[in-house]
């Protein structure tokens, strides 16, 4: 979408998402909006929001409707038309089973070689 109101919007609602495995029930905010972000706001929200207003907060689930009414797409749709959303939390959780199965090999190896030092002790008396 090349409207510059939605421009920032999208890129917020394309974070969360990330961040929260791709749910809708969030909402993002636009530090300092645009009066063109402003009147994107205006028509999802059907509520008038004042020039100057230094953050609007829109819920994802109304950007969704949004988008399905006037473009027949959702928020989901439009966001991976051209790139996949990442779930940071599958990543965070593939990261962390790896980090726990590196340590674990570590702490393996190191308990292998102190049994083998122990061994080797035992064998020279």
């Amino acid at each position: 979408m090349e409207d510059p109101g939605w421009r920032r919007l999208l890129a917020a609602a394309r974070r969360s998402l990330e961040r929260n495995g791709g749910r809708l029930d969030g909402t993002v905010s636009l530090q300092s909006p645009s009066d063109d972000e402003r009147i994107v706001i205006i028509g999802i929200t059907d509520a008038h929001r004042f020039a100057g207003s230094t953050r609007l907060t829109v819920r994802l689930a109304d950007v969704d409707d949004q988008l399905r009414a006037v473009h027949g797409v959702g928020l989901r749709d439009l966001l991976t038309a051209s790139v996949p959303l990442r779930s940071r939390p599958t990543e965070a959780k593939r990261e962390a089973v790896a980090r726990d199965a590196l340590l674990r090999a570590v702490m393996e190896e190191r308990l292998l070689a102190l049994l083998l030092d122990d061994l080797r002790d035992a064998a020279r008396y």
